[in-house]
């Protein structure tokens, strides 16, 4: 492996990253990733490593830098444009570093959803970027914090790293089990919450006041004890007398 142009700099790797999701599908030639079909392909993602050559144009590092290689393959040395080299100036171990590309894209997602001191937040799938959305989450103070997948390891990993609740998605009452827990801390926080369902089972058994609506304005309004009485039958006729239709 050679340096080729003026701006390439090639970096002795200690450590990369498998991206699995990524990776799979490159393997699997799925269209979904970009460039998939130019076989044969070298697999990688990113990772960290010391700078041993560099172009003639390069300015942003220089031989002996510790830095993080983005677009990098599985193999003892990478070489990469200057654009796609990042130096390493806090004291952080090398192993701990070479997540930090992939921690971003984590990052970024929550960010995207600006949450909110107390706001509830629910990561499906724990993989690489799920386990780092759940703590990012549990750093931006989200509560809960609910975390899916199939893989009961993957589960308890979450738990320990901040997540409030894991959940198995293939799990018959796993609907069920959301609404329990977030009843729970609606009742013990005291907290006031809107949810907008077209159950009405659910809409009987969770809250304490229930409203349909009809053309925009609201057709049924039942709370307290009459509501904990209702039925299905009782909820239909009281929209259809109240909206003078049927509900479809």
């Amino acid at each position: 492996i050679n340096i080729e142009t003026p701006l390439d700099v090639m970096v002795k790797m200690d450590y990369t990253i498998i991206s699995g999701g990524t990776e799979k599908a490159n393997l699997l030639g799925q269209q979904s990733v970009k460039g998939v079909n130019l076989f044969p392909i070298s697999l990688g993602y990113c990772g960290v490593g010391t700078v041993v050559e560099i172009g003639e144009k390069v300015t942003k590092c220089k031989v002996g830098d510790r830095v993080l290689v983005y677009h990098g393959v599985h193999a003892n040395y990478n070489v990469r444009q200057e654009n796609e080299i990042f130096l390493i100036n806090e004291p952080i171990e090398s192993l701990e570093a070479a997540f930090i590309i992939i921690g971003t894209m984590g990052l970024g997602g929550v960010r995207k959803l600006e949450v909110e001191l107390g706001e509830s937040a629910m990561v499906f799938g724990l993989g690489l970027l799920g386990m780092f959305a759940v703590q990012f989450l549990r750093c931006s103070g989200a509560y809960p914090i609910i975390a899916a997948d199939l893989d009961e390891n993957r589960r308890n990993l979450a738990l320990k790293l901040g997540a409030d609740f894991a959940l198995d998605p293939s799990e018959k009452d796993f609907n069920k089990k959301v609404l329990e827990i977030t009843e729970k801390i609606v009742n013990e926080n005291k907290l006031t919450t809107l949810m907008i369902t077209h159950n009405m089972r659910d809409a009987i058994a969770h809250g304490n006041r229930l409203i349909m609506m009809h053309e925009g304005n609201i057709a049924v309004d039942i709370s307290g004890e009459e509501k904990k009485k209702l039925t299905i039958e009782q909820l239909l006729n009281l929209f259809e007398k109240a909206s003078g239709s049927e509900f479809t």
